[in-house]
């Protein structure tokens, strides 16, 4: 009798799937007084707003978006999308944040690659390295 294994691979998607939501609500304020309200991961972002929120990234598909609502906004600044294969930096990229009445939203994305797939994670930053939110996913074939 011939036993069935699940791959180490199949394991981590599925534990980041039921471990980790699509996307966050818990509101991280910068010592600027940026407040990132939301933040999401997905499949693309149109008018501004995110589509198809997801923590399994298909590689064919061709890009990862995060996506982020800051409010309020006191004053304007930048944050930083940090996007980690494993714990290795791939790519950071810095959005501006205005301040103005109904928040700012921004998002940042990922081409992806063959050599892309397995976990990840995104971290958005304020401009001094701290924190605001960590949102992990992960690229399949």
């Amino acid at each position: 009798m011939r036993k069935k294994t699940v791959s180490p691979f199949l394991m981590v998607c599925l534990l980041l799937l039921f471990s980790c939501p699509a996307g966050a609500e818990q509101e991280s304020t910068t010592s600027e007084g940026i407040v990132l309200k939301k933040a999401v991961m997905c499949e693309k972002v149109k008018d501004g707003q995110p589509v198809d929120q997801t923590i399994l990234f298909d590689v064919a598909k061709g890009s990862a978006y995060c996506w982020g609502m800051f409010d309020p906004v006191a004053v304007d600044g930048v944050v930083y999308f940090e996007w980690y294969r494993k714990e290795t930096l791939a790519q950071r990229e810095k959005r501006a944040v205005r301040a103005r009445a109904g928040g700012w939203a921004t998002y940042s994305s990922l081409k992806l690659r063959q050599a892309d797939i397995g976990p990840w994670h995104l971290a958005i930053t304020d401009e001094n390295g701290k924190i605001l939110e960590t949102l992990r996913f992960s690229i399949t074939e």
